[in-house]
C-alpha cells in the first residue's frame, strides 16, 4: 500500500480555488481523493469538468480521469449551511508498476465562468 500526497495547483477559473488529490495503490487497485478549497459550483456551467492527468518522469501521460462537476460532493462548513469546499473520491484498475511509475499531476477544467 503505498500513499502519495501531492503538491497543490491553483486554478485559475471559477474564483481561484486550490485543488490537492491524495492517491493511494492497494490490491491492483487506483484510489484518489480530489478536493477543492471552495465552492466551485456557483462559477460552473452544467456541464463543467475537471481531467485529472498523471505523468512519468518522461512528462508523457499515464492516466486521465474525468470528473463531472455534479459528482463532486459539497463540504458544509461550520454554519452548517455554505457549502465551503469539494471533494470526489474514485477508484479504478492499475498495476503497482504503473502506479510507481507516476511522478506528476495536472489538473484540467471546462465549463468554468470567471
Amino acid at each position: 500500500e503505498v500513499t502519495k500526497t501531492w503538491p497543490e495547483i491553483s486554478i485559475i477559473k471559477a474564483d481561484g480555488p486550490k485543488a490537492r488529490i491524495i492517491t493511494k495503490w492497494n490490491n491492483g487497485n487506483f484510489y484518489y481523493q480530489l478536493s477543492v478549497d471552495k465552492n466551485i459550483r456557483d462559477n460552473a456551467a452544467y456541464n463543467a469538468k475537471f481531467t485529472i492527468q498523471f505523468f512519468d518522469n518522461a512528462s508523457f501521460l499515464i492516466e486521465e480521469i474525468t470528473v463531472p462537476i455534479s459528482d463532486i460532493a459539497g463540504l458544509v462548513g461550520p454554519d452548517m449551511k455554505t457549502v465551503q469546499s469539494m471533494t470526489f473520491k474514485g477508484q479504478k484498475s492499475m498495476s503497482e508498476d504503473v502506479y510507481k511509475r507516476i511522478i506528476e499531476w495536472n489538473i484540467l477544467w471546462s465549463g468554468f465562468n470567471g
